[in-house]
């Protein structure tokens, strides 16, 4: 038995469906009374089934490249540098410090011979 669906909003509020409906590629989708109904973000479940949620009218599609914006990504990368720069060689003259304290404790440690 195939999963079933849920339609929450538009035109087929409440319906349930066979999930064999889902149609779409990346951005899946369920069409039904002239509306589109696309995946509850949530993940949430009305009675054991997974919930659709109303998208309106138009088609779901894929994300269009370049809708998504990062004003400050150079900047970040900069932030990025300079903190690792900052950081390295102290971090890096710790761990020599360190091996170097560790290796002269082990070799004044006790052996045990089998």
């Amino acid at each position: 038995m195939a999963s079933q669906v849920y339609l929450s909003g538009g035109p087929c509020s409440g319906k349930t469906v066979s999930a064999d409906e889902i149609q779409g590629g990346l951005v899946a989708y369920i069409a039904c009374g002239g509306g589109f109904y696309t995946a509850d973000a949530s993940g949430q479940r009305h009675n054991g089934h997974i919930v659709f949620d109303y998208a309106g009218k138009t088609k779901p599609g894929p994300p269009t490249p370049g809708a998504i914006r990062a004003p400050r990504a150079h900047s970040g990368w900069a932030d990025l540098q300079r903190s690792f720069n900052h950081h390295w060689h102290p971090a890096l003259r710790n761990s020599e410090r360190f091996t170097r304290a560790a290796l002269r404790s082990l070799s004044k440690a006790h052996k045990v011979k089998r």
